[in-house]
């Protein structure tokens, strides 16, 4: 009685991952850790209550106001953005770190071999969460500031571009983050990094009569914005100001590409 081979098995392509898969399965991973949604809540909390009492008993020394209280002064007062920037850096850290620290990103990759396109959908993800953090604090602090001053509208001109550059400004601090996180991919080092770039260094370093200082302040993302919001900061000009943004959030995703794409995990 002979044997007949069994046939192989004919295997067809492997079908290629959609964007709208990747970006729904880093959504998924995104809200699994519990810290994620407890920063937000504290994080967008924090700042609306910041532009209320600024509201309530004027802006910060730092913000530069001086007269009457400016509900646009009060919203978007330079001091009180920084734990909102902080916060945005550590959330777009954590969502590197958070894998690497459970070896989720061996399962990601193993899964997904698309190293870049893993990197874009995470960054999509960090992107419209902490976009929409943004316009929840710009624009809930700028009506809570309204309504407090009773002002009939906000004081300075612009205030549409204040709002969309703290729209661009929070998920630039978070793709920044996500940068340090994949390079670093130690949760106390990343978080120091964070920390001290958008924390210790805007306070330290601000744009004075120095040609250097003023250079090396105007390219950080806290006086980019301060010059769009009318909050007393930066020294550059408005298109100058979003380019700074701009740059810095494509060389965050460049940099968490490459450092993904050629690092082994």
């Amino acid at each position: 009685m002979s044997v007949q081979p069994l046939a192989p098995r004919l295997r067809g392509p492997r079908k290629r991952a959609r964007p709208a898969d990747l970006c729904a399965a880093e959504w998924i991973k995104f809200w699994s850790l519990r810290s994620t949604p407890i920063a937000l809540v504290l994080l967008v909390s924090l700042a609306l209550y910041l532009a209320a009492n600024n509201s309530r008993h004027g802006v910060l020394p730092m913000a530069g106001s001086s007269g009457p209280l400016n509900p646009q002064r009060a919203a978007f007062d330079g001091f009180s953005w920084l734990p909102a920037m902080i916060g945005a850096g550590l959330i777009g850290a954590q969502a590197m770190v958070g894998e690497y620290s459970t070896g989720l990103i061996r399962t990601t990759l193993a899964a997904v071999p698309d190293r870049r396109r893993i990197s874009v959908a995470k960054a999509a993800v960090v992107t419209a969460v902490t976009g929409g953090a943004a316009l929840v604090i710009g624009a809930g602090g700028l009506a809570l500031a309204v309504a407090i001053i009773h002002a009939p509208s906000p004081v300075d001109a612009h205030p549409m571009r204040a709002i969309w550059s703290s729209i661009l400004l929070l998920p630039t601090c978070a793709l920044a983050g996500m940068a340090f996180g994949t390079l670093v991919r130690h949760a106390a080092g990343s978080a120091t990094v964070v920390c001290a770039l958008f924390g210790f260094i805007p306070i330290m370093l601000r744009p004075t009569g120095n040609r250097w200082a003023t250079d090396a302040a105007n390219a950080m993302p806290y006086y980019a914005w301060g010059r769009l919001t009318g909050a007393g900061t930066g020294t550059m000009t408005v298109a100058v100001a979003w380019a700074t943004l701009a740059a810095w959030a494509a060389a965050s995703i460049v940099i968490t590409i490459l450092a993904l794409d050629r690092r082994d995990v």
